[in-house]
């Protein structure tokens, strides 16, 4: 599956009602951004709404995430964002621009709403050249919502990261004998 020049698949959420969820599975996925619209997959909750963002579940062998394409659930609501669940074996996020980073990302913007949560599980995740991967309530004024948490498994535990210097400080609350960590935050 591949989406570029602006394409999305979104699920969104302008009422009391919950969005709906979104579930991919494909053998390699592409997202590919260098537009002046956001191109990618996003799950949200909108400015004004109090029903919570559906689940972005996706199961592929490669994910690649490039040229500021973004994979994104999150709120501007009152409604909780939902769950990313990434299931991949090959995961590349790759480069920003103007328009932003590629990444991965659950965001409570705006509102009373919870951000969403990021799981990633896989054998190997690549993160380069400005990517990131960000659970975040900026710039919400303070203490109006939570960011979420990402949560990555990968299994065995090979991460590469270069030219992203976000995530090359990552603070690390735990790490548990099976591979897992639980990234409580990450460092300008």
């Amino acid at each position: 599956m591949r989406l570029s020049d602006g394409a999305q698949i979104s699920s969104t959420t302008s009422s009391d009602s919950n969005g709906g969820n979104i579930s991919i599975t494909a053998q390699d996925i592409e997202l590919r951004g260098a537009t002046n619209e956001l191109t990618g997959l996003l799950a949200a909750v909108n400015e004004g709404a109090s029903g919570n963002g559906g689940n972005l579940v996706i199961d592929a062998r490669t994910l690649e995430v490039i040229d500021a394409a973004q994979v994104v659930v999150g709120t501007l609501g009152d409604g909780d964002g939902g769950t990313l669940v990434v299931n991949v074996e090959q995961i590349r996020l790759a480069g920003a621009d103007e328009m932003g980073r590629s990444g991965l990302f659950a965001s409570a913007i705006l509102g009373t709403g919870e951000g969403g949560n990021i799981q990633v599980r896989g054998d190997r995740l690549i993160v380069e050249d400005g990517a990131t991967i960000s659970a975040s309530n900026f710039p919400s004024s303070g203490d109006s919502s939570e960011a979420g948490q990402v949560q990555p498994e990968i299994l065995p535990l090979m991460l590469e990261i270069s030219n992203c210097p976000m995530l090359e400080q990552l603070l690390l609350q735990r790490q548990r004998g099976d591979g897992e960590m639980l990234v409580s935050s990450l460092i300008a």
